[in-house]
This record gives C-alpha cells, structure tokens and sequence, in this order.
C-alpha cells in the first residue's frame, strides 16, 4: 500500500503540473481523469484487501473444523 501511496501522489503531481500548462478545458479533462483512476485504484485496493480478509477466514474455519 505504501507503494501505491507514492505512485498516486506522483501521478498527482505531475497531472497538477501538466494541467497548469495547458488549456482550461484540457485540464478539466486531466483532473477527471486523474480522479477516475484514483477511484478505480481504491476500489481494487478495497477489494484486494476484503479477498485477503476472506481467504484468512476461510483459512482458519478449515483449520478449526479439523
């Protein structure tokens, strides 16, 4: 998680840097697509650490029914 951390606040920097250069209504673009793959990124996070949390539980109901 902590590499994904970095990655997002990277990609933030340099779509804030590129958005500043270019056209209004390109950055407009740049943020909305910055935000999307940041709300795609979070859900994959999300849903990572739920099928990690699920196979653990799974795991220890087939040890204990042992």
């Amino acid at each position: 998680m902590k590499k994904l951390n970095i990655m997002l606040i990277t990609l933030l920097l340099s779509t804030s840097v590129f958005a500043v250069e270019v056209t209004a209504e390109a950055s407009q673009y740049i943020r909305a697509a910055f935000w999307i793959f940041t709300l795609v990124i979070s859900i994959g996070g999300l849903l990572v650490i739920v099928k990690r949390r699920d196979s653990g539980e799974n795991l220890a109901d087939s040890k204990s029914s042992k």
